[in-house]
C-alpha cells in the first residue's frame, strides 16, 4: 500500500510537470519544477507503512471489472463513444499534431464570427491527456489511444484500491458500488413519462440517457460516476484518485496539494473539494491550537501544500483566459416542485437514510449542504457545474454507503440501503447497455430477437434535442466529428479555447501565448 501511495502521488505529478516544460518560458518551468520535485521527496519519505492487503482472487476480479468498465466506457476508441468525446478526440488531435502550447491561428472574418481574435490558444482541463499526447507525437494516433486506455486503467485501479481502503469492503464490491452508484434517475422517468410534453428519457429502450428525465421542465441533472466515465474521463479518473488519497491521508499534510493538482486536472471537482480541505484544515488546526506555530508548519505550511498553491495558482491563471468564464447565473433552474422531486430521488433518501450512523461527521452535513445548494449556481453556461462541481459530495456518499455496507451485522439492517442503491444503478445499467448495444450493432453480431434493438436505431422517434446519445453517429464508434479545436462551432467551442495573455506575463509562460 506504501508503495501504490508513492505511484499514486507520481501518476498525478507527471502530466504537471509535462505541462510545466511545454506552456511555462524555461526558467518559470524549471523553479516551479524544483517545488514539486521537493514536495514529491516530502511526499516520498513522509509516506507511513500501510499494512492493508487484498487477496488475491479479489485483485484479479477488480482488474477484470475495471478493464470491462473501461472498455465500454470508449476511452481508447474500442467501443462505442458518447456525443462528449468529439470534442475530447479533437482536443486529444490537436496535443498531438500541435507544438506545444497549443496556440491557433483563424481567418479574420472568421474571427469576427465568433468574436474572438484571431490568434486564441487552447485553453482547457487538458492535462490527463498530456502524457499519451507525448506517445502520440512519437509514434502516432493508434499508439496514444492505447496508451490513453492504460493510462486510465492504472488510474481506474489506484482509486478503486484507495477506496476500498476507506470503505473496509473488498476490492470487487468497492468496485462494484462505484460502478453502480447513481441517483435514482428511472423513478423520475416512470413518474414523468405519462405527461403530454415528456419525450426523453423513456423508460425503454434501456439505453437512453436517463440523467435527463428532469431536462424536459428544468435544468437539472446529476451524474452517476459510470456517466462520469463514459461522458468526461479526463476530469473523473484523476478527480477520483485524488479524492481518494484525501480520504486515506493520514493528516492534512498534502491536502492543499492534492486540491491543486485537483484543480489542474478538474476545475469544478476541484471546488467542490475545496469545501472539504478547507474545513478539515480549519478543524486540524483548531485541534493543535495549543502549539499554533507548530501546527501551521507541521501540518498546513509544508512543502507539499506550498507546491499545491503554486500549481493550482498556474492553472487558475491558465483557465481564467477561457472564453467560457464570463457566462454565470444564480438561481432556481426549474419549478419548485420538480427540484424537490429531484432532491429527493438522487441523493437525499440515501443521505437521510446514513444520517444516524453520520450524526458526528461534519462531512456528511457538508454533502448535504452542497447538493442541495449546487443545481442553483451555472457557470459556463452549461450543466456542468452541478454535474462535475459535486462528484466529491457524490463521492462522500458513496463512501459513506460503503462504510455503512461492511459495518453493518445483517443483511436485514442492509437491506434498505441495497434496494436504493440497485434503483440507482439502473442508471449506470442503461449507460453500459447503450454502449454494449452499439458495439454489437456495429460489429453485426448475432443476438437474439428478444435483445434486439434494429426497430429501434431503423426508426428513431423524433425528439427535440440537439443530439440523443444512443443515436449519435450511427455508423461508427469513434466519436469523431469534431476534426480540431481549430474549427470553431456552437457545439460548446468556447469553452475549449481562450484569448491569448497580455505581454505582462511574459515572465512566465512561452512567447507563443503572449499577444
Amino acid at each position: 500500500m506504501t508503495w501504490l501511495r508513492r505511484i499514486s502521488y507520481i501518476y498525478l505529478g507527471i502530466p504537471v510537470f509535462l505541462f510545466l516544460f511545454g506552456w511555462l518560458k524555461i526558467v518559470s518551468a524549471l523553479l516551479v519544477a524544483a517545488v514539486l520535485l521537493a514536495a514529491f521527496i516530502a511526499i516520498w519519505q513522509s509516506t507511513i507503512s500501510e499494512s492493508f492487503s487484498f487477496k488475491r482472487t479479489d485483485i484479479l476480479f477488480v482488474s477484470l471489472i475495471i478493464l470491462v468498465w473501461l472498455f465500454l466506457s470508449g476511452v481508447g476508441g474500442y467501443s462505442f463513444q458518447n456525443w462528449d468525446h468529439h470534442s475530447r478526440n479533437a482536443l486529444f488531435h490537436d496535443l498531438i499534431d500541435y507544438t506545444w502550447p497549443v496556440v491557433y491561428s483563424l481567418p479574420v472574418e472568421t474571427a469576427a464570427k465568433f468574436s474572438i481574435s484571431p490568434n486564441f490558444i487552447l485553453s482547457y482541463y487538458f492535462g490527463f491527456w498530456l502524457p499519451s499526447a507525448l506517445v502520440g507525437k512519437l509514434l502516432g494516433w493508434g499508439a496514444a489511444n492505447f496508451f490513453l486506455f492504460l493510462w486510465s486503467y492504472l488510474g481506474l485501479f489506484l482509486a478503486v484500491v484507495f477506496t476500498a481502503v476507506k470503505t473496509r469492503l473488498s476490492l470487487m464490491k468497492t468496485a462494484l458500488l462505484l460502478i453502480f452508484f447513481s441517483g435514482m434517475d428511472i423513478l423520475g422517468s416512470l413518474l414523468f413519462q405519462s405527461l403530454p410534453l415528456y419525450d426523453y428519457p423513456k423508460p425503454f429502450p434501456p439505453i437512453q440517457h436517463l440523467e435527463w428525465w428532469a431536462g424536459t421542465f428544468g435544468f437539472l441533472q446529476y451524474s452517476s460516476f459510470t456517466t462520469d466515465l463514459f461522458w468526461t474521463y479526463n476530469q473523473f479518473i484523476p478527480a477520483l484518485l485524488v479524492l481518494s488519497l484525501f480520504v486515506t491521508s493520514p493528516n492534512t499534510r498534502t491536502h492543499i496539494f492534492l486540491a491543486g493538482v485537483c484543480l489542474f486536472f478538474a476545475p469544478l471537482p476541484a471546488l467542490g473539494l475545496a469545501f472539504y480541505v478547507s474545513i478539515n484544515l480549519f478543524i486540524d488546526f483548531l485541534s493543535k491550537r495549543k502549539d499554533k506555530h507548530r501546527a501551521l508548519i507541521g501540518f498546513v505550511f509544508t512543502v507539499e501544500n506550498l507546491a499545491g498553491l503554486v500549481i493550482g495558482g498556474i492553472s487558475l491563471l491558465f483557465f481564467s483566459t477561457n472564453l467560457a468564464g464570463e457566462e454565470r447565473s444564480l438561481g432556481l433552474p426549474a419549478p419548485l416542485l420538480l427540484y424537490i422531486i429531484f432532491t429527493f430521488f438522487e441523493w437525499f433518501v440515501i443521505w437521510l437514510l446514513l444520517l444516524s450512523t453520520n450524526k458526528q461527521n461534519w462531512m456528511w452535513y457538508l454533502t448535504g449542504i452542497i447538493l442541495l445548494l449546487a443545481p442553483l449556481i451555472s457557470f459556463g453556461g452549461s450543466w456542468d457545474f452541478m454535474m462535475r462541481m459535486t462528484i466529491p459530495s457524490f463521492y462522500i456518499l458513496m463512501v459513506g454507503c460503503g462504510g455503512y455496507l461492511s459495518a453493518a451485522p445483517s443483511l436485514k439492517i442492509r437491506l434498505p440501503l441495497l434496494l436504493l442503491l440497485l434503483i440507482g444503478g439502473v442508471t449506470a445499467f442503461y449507460e453500459i447497455n447503450r454502449s454494449l448495444v452499439r458495439f454489437i450493432h456495429y460489429h453485426n453480431f448475432s443476438v437474439p430477437p428478444a435483445f434486439s434493438f434494429e426497430y429501434y436505431f431503423e426508426n428513431p422517434p423524433a425528439f427535440n434535442l440537439r443530439f440523443v446519445p444512443e443515436l449519435d453517429h450511427p455508423t461508427t464508434l469513434v466519436a469523431d466529428e469534431w476534426i480540431s479545436i481549430s474549427r470553431p462551432n456552437d457545439e460548446g467551442w468556447v469553452t475549449k479555447v481562450g484569448e491569448l495573455f497580455p505581454s505582462s506575463y511574459r515572465f512566465l509562460w512561452k512567447e507563443e501565448l503572449l499577444k
